[in-house]
């Protein structure tokens, strides 16, 4: 199956056709072929986790989008080095890790960013990627954490402010469907409170695994991988360390509507607002810091931000 946001959208920007030609972005490879349904750009060798191969993707993005500013470069260390690993998706061009450095690496007191939060208009001065927050013990009695792909730090109505945000680009139309899942205490609590508090979905806690599953089969498959991803977002700011006089976890997606047929925006914007709900709900003790209920698109974000030309020429910003 074609992976649509490329056959549907990006196929038909010029940028990205002018840099498929001149071989800057190429079919993705796989095994010993090639995937038809993903593109990366041409870094000249295979991904590793080498320094030298770190260095080449970095000059590979900064050529692909003309960047000059110094501090991409330590930004670009922190995405990449992080305990997530993703040196293994950076260079594709549907990487939601990709997306996020690329706008939000350079937020500074000298190009600050502006973004409305539960109705209070919040101004972000310093960002930083790949963060990281203790969830609890694995059953090996070994910390675990979830590792976040954007914190912006800045100020909002007189207030300190720290926004820890998840991105998404492709995922919620691509990877939709059951989710399954390592068992462990703190998933275990939360889920077993988060039962029946969600529209369609079945939590199934077994003894090894948890798997989310959609009750209802007249519909299109929903992006549960998306919720869990946030629950663990979730009970690692319980663990936070943050300082920060406001503290907001949220999510950034990148809008395809009206160029993807179905609503998978509204859709997941939709279980979104419901999670949001049922943590509300189950929690007993007031929390530190407060999900955001309303999801963020980078549509919305950056439509008035100082973005790199080519950025936003190839994402259509």
């Amino acid at each position: 199956m074609a992976n649509i946001i490329y056959t549907n959208y990006f196929e038909q920007i010029d940028l990205f056709q002018r840099l498929k030609k001149e071989g800057r972005i190429v079919n993705t490879p796989f095994r010993n072929s090639v995937s038809e349904n993903s593109f990366c750009f041409e870094v000249g060798m295979k991904p590793s986790n080498t320094e030298e191969y770190k260095e080449c993707l970095l000059q590979a993005i900064k050529e692909v989008f003309g960047i000059t500013n110094r501090s991409f470069e330590e930004k670009f260390n922190q995405a990449i080095n992080g305990a997530g690993q993703e040196w293994r998706e950076l260079n594709v061009f549907h990487s939601s890790s990709l997306l996020a450095l690329l706008c939000f690496y350079n937020v500074s007191n000298d190009n600050p960013l502006s973004v409305k939060i539960e109705g209070k208009t919040c101004k972000f001065t310093t960002s930083e990627f790949e963060v990281s927050n203790t969830i609890g013990k694995n059953i090996s009695g070994k910390n675990y954490s979830s590792h976040i792909d954007v914190k912006l730090t800045g100020e909002c109505e007189g207030k300190s402010v720290s926004l820890y945000l998840e991105s998404k680009f492709s995922e919620y139309v691509n990877q939709r469907g059951k989710t399954s899942f390592s068992y462990t205490d703190d998933y275990n609590n939360i889920y077993s409170k988060l039962q029946g508090k969600i529209e369609d979905l079945d939590i199934i806690i077994g003894c090894d695994e948890i798997t989310l599953v959609q009750t209802n089969n007249k519909r299109p498959a929903r992006y549960w991988q998306g919720i869990k991803q946030m629950i663990s977002h979730y009970l690692g700011m319980k663990n936070c360390k943050d300082k920060s006089e406001l503290i907001y976890l949220g999510e950034i997606l990148y809008d395809f509507r009206p160029y993807i047929p179905n609503d998978f925006f509204g859709d997941y914007e939709d279980i979104h607002k419901q999670l949001v709900d049922a943590l509300e709900l189950i929690e007993i003790e007031p929390q530190s810091f407060k999900v955001g209920k309303n999801i963020l698109t980078y549509q919305g974000v950056f439509k008035n931000y100082n973005l790199d030309e080519r950025v936003r020429e190839l994402y259509n910003l």
